[in-house]
């Protein structure tokens, strides 16, 4: 049985920049957890769910590069955990500089 693939991606929303993730599950019943947090997944196998990017903020420790999709077999009861990749600077922070000296060589 192949490796589930999952994905995530920035797009806009109605309420501004929303994570974009999609994924596949064992059974279209299988929910779908991001972080521990249960999100409404739409789709069967192949499911998608669009969540706030603020969400997500709240939902990971500062500066993570990835987030936790966890699927549950309904009729089992086994999780399977998947790390999903950020897009790069989803969650870091913003360092303004005051100046920036590059030395003459």
């Amino acid at each position: 049985m192949a490796e589930p693939h999952h994905k995530a991606r920035l797009v806009s929303c109605d309420g501004g920049d929303c994570l974009l993730l999609s994924g596949t599950r064992g059974s279209p019943d299988a929910p779908v957890r991001v972080n521990g947090h249960l999100v409404g997944a739409e789709g069967g196998r192949g499911w998608k769910v669009l969540l706030p990017v603020q969400n997500v903020r709240e939902w990971s420790l500062p500066g993570a590069r990835s987030i936790a999709v966890t699927t549950q077999d309904p009729d089992s009861q086994d999780s399977v955990v998947n790390q999903v990749n950020l897009p790069i600077g989803m969650l870091g922070s913003i360092t303004e500089l005051a100046y920036l000296v590059i030395p003459q060589r």
